[in-house]
């Protein structure tokens, strides 16, 4: 079965409304598109917290999917703006592959957990602007999987830095301990 992300439809979604050349409408209305995914957001935690049914969370997630629907329909015909207006028309021809986590409680409703360990090392890359050298693109990526090697294994990496630094230093082989 596809499914797709909705962290990201959220992500892509909050991107076309703070376009410089959007219209104040079609600002609220992405707007409450977000607000509604942020819902099903909620009301999953909540499923899972046992606080609400599997037939009202099946109700509520349905409902909401309508609504997101109508809305994409509408932006897709009346947007100010034909980048909108072609993001909501692919949106409508995949919808049905977003709420696929609606068919089976299981399925989760981001990507594996695989690429939400990396998000945070992402935004702090865009945040800090990356690197510009092959070199530095190639540091990064090789500290960062120590690092969270290290965290999986729930062991500091500040011994090995230290001692691949003193490796370095005195030409000796970096340890292998990850």
């Amino acid at each position: 079965m596809k499914q797709y992300c909705l962290a990201h439809l959220i992500h892509n979604i909050q991107g076309h409304a703070e376009q410089p050349n959007i219209s104040l409408e079609d600002t609220q209305r992405s707007g409450a598109l977000y607000d509604t995914l942020q819902e099903l957001f909620k009301d999953k935690h909540r499923l899972e917290k046992g606080q609400i049914s599997q037939s009202t969370w099946l109700q509520y997630g349905y409902l909401n999917w309508r609504y997101i629907q109508e809305e994409l329909q509408e932006l897709q015909c009346w947007s100010s703006t034909k980048k909108l207006q072609n993001f909501c028309h692919k949106l409508l021809k995949q919808v049905k592959h977003f709420h696929a986590y609606l068919k089976d409680p299981a399925f989760s409703m981001t990507n594996n957990a695989a690429e939400e360990s990396l998000r945070n090392l992402v935004i702090v890359r865009k945040l800090c602007l990356g690197s510009q050298s092959i070199y530095g693109k190639r540091w990064r990526e090789v500290l960062h999987s120590c690092i969270k090697a290290f965290y999986r294994q729930g062991e500091s990496i500040l011994y090995f830095l230290a001692d691949a630094i003193h490796s370095a230093a005195t030409k000796q082989p970096i340890p292998s301990d990850i």
